[in-house]
């Protein structure tokens, strides 16, 4: 799925490869930074799902359980920003250090960064919806439309 929003997104893997085709060893580095991405994808999946989980019990078992109005929709929209914020960061860093190739690929990890991000938002928001009756929770994504 990553590589169909990667495509959808930047471009095809092939069009990245072969745009260094005059040069054999660029052309391999490039084929290297596919499979290195491709190892990245369990790992950085499970570091989302990780602070989506995260930020989802900060949320629900802690800050909805302070005094005052921290219920409400906009500190409920305000965490999953900053899951998302943080899901983006993390992702970042591990395709930043993970992958160490003198060849330009950065708008590849920032596709792999968006598209990570947007999946944490989308599992915040289901996470929210399947798991809110175990929670003493009264905002729910349902009051917010």
């Amino acid at each position: 799925m990553y590589d169909y929003m990667l495509e959808l997104l930047i471009g095809r893997w092939a069009d990245f490869i072969n745009s260094f085709s005059p040069d054999e060893v660029e052309m391999e580095a490039a084929k290297k930074v596919q499979v290195l991405f491709g190892n990245q994808y369990l790992i950085i999946g499970s570091a989302m799902f990780l602070l989506v989980a995260v930020t989802w019990a900060v949320y629900y078992f802690w800050l909805n359980n302070l005094p005052g109005l921290f219920y409400k929709s906009k500190y409920w929209i305000t965490a999953g920003i900053f899951c998302t914020l943080l899901t983006g960061i993390t992702t970042f860093c591990i395709m930043k250090f993970q992958i160490n190739i003198n060849i330009p690929f950065d708008r590849y990890i920032i596709g792999i960064v968006i598209i990570n991000s947007l999946y944490s938002i989308i599992v915040y928001f289901f996470l929210s919806i399947f798991f809110n009756g175990f929670t003493n929770a009264k905002t729910t994504p349902f009051k917010l439309f």
